[in-house]
């Protein structure tokens, strides 16, 4: 026994038992979605600082290999293109043709990002991400990099730089953003089948360490005649490291979660889902984007008009979150607006103005009701839109949650058979590199 009290005892053994609670604490604090991150990786599974540029990863191509057809997009960092695979075009054309094709073969389509002026690291930690991502369902894969003869060439110091373009895969001539369009609503079963999907994204996205820190609609592209998603724009991804401070100037200011907007910076993969969550709210409750902010500071005093201010105080006094006089303000004004207390979701179900009534004449003041969303879905909702990022759902947990009892066993299905498909890509992309 006294042997046993001088090991116990011993300075190597009280460190491994603090490491190991360590540890336990940590998983049992988040249970929760892969709560060591990137932590057990080699360093250079995450150091996008010393990440090879040009990247070895992926081909290099040059402007003449692709031909731009439509803008698909802009942003602050980048503008995004639909470009045809000259090469690609001229081996899928037919050897009696005789002559160009007349019409694209939406086999040869690719989406060509093409940066805007940004620091070198911004653009590795994109490439590094995106050299992880692959082989992982619903996700877009990145197919080359087109890098301009003049980029970081010293006789062009003065003159405005080319920026890198990345070639990424075409999500299909039928996607659209994933939200209700002006003519038609999403029903339930859709709501179900593609949410169940981007969790799929999401996990797989997190299992490898990655949050993606910009879920919004425009982010997630739904194909409703084949029946695909796929989660786009990584350009804001970062790894996660256990107990590291992150920016908090990321996401879109209408699906930016509590943490960030009360500049909370250890936070985790848990502002994604807070990002799904608001998705949801936008397809449910036919209210896009659902929380309206005019600023930072206005979109939490939205999201306290409905949540309410009791969980939100508990939430800041847990995380030692400073009460700062403008988020103090915001809380008071929203208070004496909206009472202070968390409302119910079926609340917020009243009618809408019928734009779909062909004798409506454009008078907005005919309503027509919203149809009442399942109690599973409002269940879901409020177990995603919670301010405590370690009480929100992770993505494997909402994937098991009954909302998608319905279409759960059939996204399983095709997640299995998408990632073997995506493996074959993989492969035939590396020999052809």
């Amino acid at each position: 026994m006294r042997i046993l009290k001088r090991n116990l005892a011993s300075p190597t053994v009280i460190l491994l038992m603090a490491q190991t609670l360590s540890i336990i604490i940590a998983v049992v604090s988040a249970e929760r979605a892969y709560p060591l991150g990137c932590s057990q990786q080699d360093r250079t599974y995450y150091d996008f600082e010393n990440y090879p540029f040009p990247p070895p990863d992926f081909p290099i191509k040059t402007t003449d290999d692709y031909m731009l057809t439509r803008r698909l997009g802009s942003g602050k960092f980048s503008d995004v293109f639909e470009a045809v695979d000259v090469q690609l075009e001229t081996k899928l054309l037919s050897p009696k043709g005789g002559g160009p094709a007349t019409t694209i073969d939406p086999r040869t389509l690719v989406v060509l990002k093409c940066l805007k002026p940004v620091a070198e690291r911004k653009i590795k930690r994109e490439l590094l991400v995106l050299s992880h991502v692959s082989q992982l369902p619903n996700l877009a894969r990145i197919l080359g990099v087109v890098i301009p003869a003049s980029y970081n060439h010293v006789d062009f110091k003065y003159r405005v730089q080319e920026m890198p373009s990345l070639v990424l895969e075409h999500a299909g001539c039928n996607s659209q953003w994933f939200c209700h369009s002006k003519d038609h609503f999403l029903p339930e079963y859709e709501i179900q089948y593609f949410l169940c999907h981007l969790l799929v994204a999401l996990d797989h996205l997190h299992s490898k360490g990655i949050m993606h820190r910009d879920v919004k609609p425009r982010n997630v592209l739904i194909d409703r005649t084949n029946w695909t998603l796929m989660l786009i724009d990584l350009g804001l991804a970062d790894f996660y490291l256990p107990d590291t401070k992150y920016n908090v100037r990321v996401a879109s200011r209408h699906y930016k979660s509590p943490e960030l907007l009360l500049g909370y910076e250890l936070y985790d993969y848990a502002l994604d889902l807070w990002g799904v969550g608001c998705i949801l709210a936008g397809l449910l409750l036919r209210r896009e984007p659902f929380f309206r902010g005019k600023d930072n500071l206005d979109q939490l005093g939205t999201i306290v008009a409905v949540l309410g201010t009791a969980d939100l105080h508990l939430y800041m006094k847990r995380y030692k979150i400073p009460m700062t006089p403008e988020i103090r303000e915001i809380i008071a004004k929203y208070t004496l607006q909206e009472g202070g207390t968390k409302k119910e979701w079926s609340s917020f179900v009243t009618t809408r103005p019928n734009n779909n009534d062909e004798n409506n004449n454009g008078n907005k003041e005919q309503q027509v009701p919203i149809p009442m969303p399942s109690k599973s879905g409002l269940d879901l909702l409020s177990k995603l839109l919670v301010y405590d990022h370690q009480q929100r759902l992770t993505a494997k947990q909402a994937m098991k949650h009954p909302f998608f009892d319905p279409v759960r066993d059939r996204v399983e299905r095709e997640v299995k058979e998408k990632m073997r498909s995506n493996r074959a890509k993989w492969i035939i992309g590396k020999e052809k590199s």
